[in-house]
């Protein structure tokens, strides 16, 4: 399915507009309801990058994030340099960083989307692993996958590549 197909579904069937769905590589994908962590989580880190990044970048938050023309992904959060937002959905070209709190997709995060964002050229993609209670970082893209992939346990900081400067609490 491409793109249009897509966003056409929206138009055409309330279902689509009722409810949550990425287009990854051509499939569609249900997004998960979000339970207490995830939304925990999501609050932490929202208070947590914007108030950090703020002047800086632009973080948005559950929004699509363009980079094919059979992928629309939605990720928790898109770190934007200030200077080159659009206002429009991000361009991958845009991009800082994407964040993804998992926990019922960590496989998902760890395979497809860690291959669509390594080949848009994000440099750097975060999974924030709710499962096993770390942070996955992968910086480096090389292809369909990152070179690098850092892990952090609960307590250390991290800062993004462009913000080395801005330390980062990634647990709540």
């Amino acid at each position: 399915m491409t793109l249009e197909e897509f966003e056409a579904l929206y138009v055409e069937n309330p279902r689509f507009a009722e409810s949550r769905f990425e287009l990854l590589e051509g499939e569609i994908y249900d997004m998960t309801t979000m339970g207490d962590e995830h939304v925990g989580a999501l609050g932490h880190l929202s208070y947590e990058l914007i108030l950090k990044l703020l002047g800086r970048a632009r973080v948005l938050s559950q929004v699509p994030l363009s980079v094919r023309s059979d992928s629309r992904p939605e990720p928790d959060f898109i770190v934007v340099r200030e200077a080159s937002y659009s206002g429009k959905v991000p361009q991958a070209s845009e991009v800082s960083a994407v964040l993804e709190l998992s926990l019922g997709a960590l496989e998902l995060d760890r395979t497809r989307k860690e291959s669509i964002y390594a080949r848009a050229g994000v440099p750097e993609y975060w999974i924030v692993n709710l499962v096993e209670g770390q942070l996955e970082v992968y910086r480096e893209p090389m292809g369909q996958h990152y070179r690098q992939r850092l892990l952090y346990t609960v307590g250390e900081e991290v800062s993004f590549l462009e913000f080395p400067d801005v330390p980062v609490r990634w647990w709540g």
